[in-house]
């Protein structure tokens, strides 16, 4: 995440940031298919977009999502409850990050409290 919001960085400040593939594994020292899972959980999770260039892809990362996100995990403050809410939300109801509510959040959170998932 941290990579792919330095490159949008870059970009903003007026970089060419179009790289190839090979580029950006060897960069973030992954391997192809956990960089195209990356890729894939990124861009379903709205944090992404995917843009084809000049035969490679360009990757625009969402910084308003991110920091979205951050905020989001930032309020769940335990890594119990942070993994419970990321698997139910992203993963089985394939949301993304700005469909997310400030009052789901805090529902969950209390719900996590109650069922000792999210304690403080």
């Amino acid at each position: 995440m941290m990579y792919m919001a330095d490159r949008t960085r870059l970009r903003e400040k007026g970089y060419d940031t179009l790289r190839s593939k090979r580029y950006h594994m060897e960069s973030m020292e992954i391997g192809s298919r956990l960089f195209d899972k990356c890729v894939e959980k990124a861009t379903c999770m709205g944090l992404l977009k995917r843009v084809p260039l000049g035969g490679m892809y360009d990757y625009l990362w969402d910084m308003c999502a991110y920091d979205r996100l951050v905020r989001i995990l930032a309020e769940l403050k335990t890594s119990l409850c942070t993994k419970a809410f990321c698997r139910q939300v992203f993963d089985v109801e394939k949301r993304t990050v700005m469909s997310v509510s400030d009052k789901e959040v805090y529902r969950w959170k209390e719900d996590g409290q109650k069922y000792r998932t999210c304690l403080t």
